[in-house]
């Protein structure tokens, strides 16, 4: 499994998620590219809380909706699924 290096306040999260993943029989490289890039945004906020707020999620939002719905669409699974796993801590 090739991982990609968090830097984010969940990086930690986002590592076990992938696992878990992976565990699952997933094939968690497009999935780790995908929360990469979330991660690199979530990086970026200035809150250091490990928590997926809402404020982060809209803005998250925000900033995709300038690239094409489909690729949207993928990106936003990989957080959907990430923020379920979340939920069950």
């Amino acid at each position: 499994m090739n991982t990609p290096c968090f830097t984010s306040r969940l990086a930690d999260r986002m590592l076990q998620f992938l696992s878990f993943k992976h565990m699952q029989g997933y094939d968690s490289v497009e999935g780790g590219m995908n929360l990469a890039r979330f991660d690199a945004f979530m990086a970026s906020r200035s809150c250091q809380a490990p928590l997926l707020r809402r404020e982060d999620l809209d803005a998250y939002c925000t900033e995709l909706s300038r690239i094409p719905v489909a690729t949207q669409a993928k990106l936003l699974s990989t957080v959907r699924q990430f923020s379920r796993y979340l939920r069950a801590f």
